[in-house]
């Protein structure tokens, strides 16, 4: 009598179609970069191993080809999402582009930031600059850029994924990467939809008056200039982590919404500082020793420095809503 066994089939063909549907539908969800099956194909020496193993044990131990390829789709499509950065590099449609507009007559900006899977510099460029904007992008997909104004301009950069390009067959491993210089003399607002690629934002040197930004997963640095005007700051993290740097001597106002990424703030020393937290949420909260409880509870209450109702530069933030990510004030 015929085994049974042999009957058996393996799932592994099946499973690795089902991972290339899924990675498929994860780049037209913008979830991970595009990618090319040229690019997949790097890993050919995996391939071969996976390969072999279900040409050996599929028809005896029909598991062993089911479990392989179950583990290859599943450690590929973590290495996408956990590493937006290599999913970006490896990419078939790579291009290098600069956009630029000229100061002219510009009194004040609106710059609206739309950014995706690639690792963003943002930083002020110099007081002699002639520049209101010098972005240089290497990317994938296709940016659209446009500036529009006079006197007061507002300039929108961002990122349009193309799924069409995802089964293309040319190989590069350009590093992918924004790199945005903004103008240091003109004063700024600054709104920023960030995406799974990190966002390194020094805006030191700059004449800021407002930043809005509404982050993805990528992890953000924030670093906010001195001056002599209120900045207001309305942050809304992700999963992935903030760190924001504060600058002496000059009024703040953040607001704060945060999600599962960790949240750390870094104060001045000797910074007249009042913490507001509106919503207790699930994560860690972390304050300095020198604030006091004025009102509320520890889970949701006003905390103050000394002397800050009579200081001449305050910060003030405000947690509108925590999430399960911890939050660190220092």
């Amino acid at each position: 009598m015929e085994n049974p066994r042999h009957h058996r089939h393996s799932l592994f063909w099946p499973t690795l179609l089902v991972g290339v549907g899924l990675i498929w539908l994860l780049v037209n969800l913008g979830v991970i970069a595009p990618i090319s099956v040229s690019s997949i194909l790097q890993f050919w020496p995996i391939l071969l191993i996976v390969f072999g193993l279900d040409i050996l044990f599929s028809r005896s131990y029909a598991w062993v080809g089911n479990m392989v390829g179950i583990l290859a789709v599943g450690g590929l499509v973590a290495y996408l999402i956990l590493t937006p950065h290599a999913a970006a590099q490896i990419s078939s449609q790579s291009q290098q582009e600069n956009f630029t507009v000229p100061l002219e007559e510009t009194s004040s900006v609106t710059y609206n930031l739309e950014t995706a899977s690639e690792p963003v510099a943002i930083y002020s460029l110099d007081a002699i600059s002639e520049k209101l904007i010098d972005a240089n992008i290497t990317h994938v997909g296709k940016i659209n850029f446009s500036a529009v104004g006079t006197t007061n301009k507002m300039v929108s950069l961002s990122e349009t994924s193309d799924p069409s390009n995802w089964f293309t067959w040319a190989l590069t491993s350009t590093e992918m990467k924004w790199n945005v210089g903004l103008a240091a003399g003109i004063p700024a607002d600054i709104k920023i939809n960030g995406g799974s690629g990190s966002i390194n934002a020094n805006l030191v040197g700059m004449k800021l008056q407002t930043l809005s930004a509404d982050l993805g997963s990528g992890s953000s640095v924030f670093s906010f200039p001195q001056s002599d005007q209120e900045i207001t700051a309305n942050v809304n993290s992700g999963s992935g982590s903030v760190d924001i740097s504060l600058p002496e001597k000059t009024d703040i106002t953040l607001r704060l919404q945060s999600a599962s990424g960790a949240l750390n703030i870094t104060l001045p020393t000797g910074s007249a500082v009042q913490v507001e937290v509106m919503d207790s949420g699930s994560g860690g909260l972390s304050l300095p020793d020198s604030l006091s409880l004025i009102s509320g509870d520890k889970d949701s209450g006003t905390w103050q420095s000394a002397g800050y109702a009579k200081a001449t530069t305050k910060i003030e933030i405000k947690i509108l809503d925590r999430g399960s990510g911890s939050i660190s004030i220092n």
